[in-house]
C-alpha cells in the first residue's frame, strides 16, 4: 500500500479531485484472540492512510479508509464455521 501511495501521490496530486481509499476492518482498532497479524496489519495500515491524509494538507487530495464489515470470504469461514 504504502509504494502503491507513493506511485500514485503525483498522479493524484494532479487531479482535480483524487482519491485514495483503502479497505479496513474493526480489528485493526478492535483486537481478539488469534487475530494479531491482521490486527498488526490494519492497524499500520490505518496509521499510514491517517499520516498520508495529514501530508496532503490543503490539496485536492482526499485519503479514506473503508470498513465494510463483515464479508463472508473463505477465511471468515475457517475462522467462523457455521456462519451464514
Amino acid at each position: 500500500n504504502h509504494r502503491l501511495v507513493r506511485a500514485f501521490d503525483p498522479l493524484l496530486r494532479q487531479s482535480e479531485a483524487g482519491r485514495a481509499v483503502f479497505t479496513t476492518c474493526a480489528r485493526g482498532r478492535a483486537p481478539k484472540a488469534y487475530w494479531g497479524l491482521l490486527a498488526a496489519a490494519k492497524a499500520g495500515l490505518e496509521a499510514m492512510v491517517e499520516s498520508y491524509a495529514e501530508e496532503l494538507g490543503p490539496s485536492a487530495v482526499r485519503a479514506n479508509l473503508v470498513d465494510p464489515g463483515p464479508v463472508m470470504t473463505r477465511f471468515r469461514r475457517q475462522a467462523f464455521p457455521g456462519e451464514t
